[in-house]
């Protein structure tokens, strides 16, 4: 009824607020404490890489296949993102999902 509604639109508000404040303050902390978060250590550390295959020529080449195995880590892990999500979405939309869930954890 009215009251669920009601229920359902505070709950993703707060849903909302709690994701979006989070971000914010991880944010917050990456830009005053870099070394405090793995994402800003990580952007610290790869940043000193770079100079130091910038600065040293006997690096060059070790700095490209850095840069190009980081490319294809993030190209794999878009990939295998998408297709975990569409499973989710294809099994989530399906008409049976609880019967076909429960066979599923019958089949041993």
């Amino acid at each position: 009824g009215v009251s669920r509604g009601w229920t359902e639109g505070v709950m993703l508000g707060l849903c909302l607020v709690i994701v979006f404040g989070y971000h914010f303050w991880y944010f917050k902390m990456i830009k005053n404490n870099p070394s405090g978060t793995v994402y800003g250590l990580g952007k610290q550390i790869r940043r000193e890489w770079i100079k130091k295959c910038i600065g040293d020529q006997k690096y060059a080449i070790l700095g490209v296949q850095t840069c190009r195995n980081e490319l294809l880590t993030g190209q794999f892990l878009a990939q295998a993102s998408f297709v975990a999500l569409s499973l989710v979405v294809g099994a989530s939309s399906s008409t049976n999902l609880p019967l076909k869930l429960e066979l599923m954890g019958n089949s041993d």
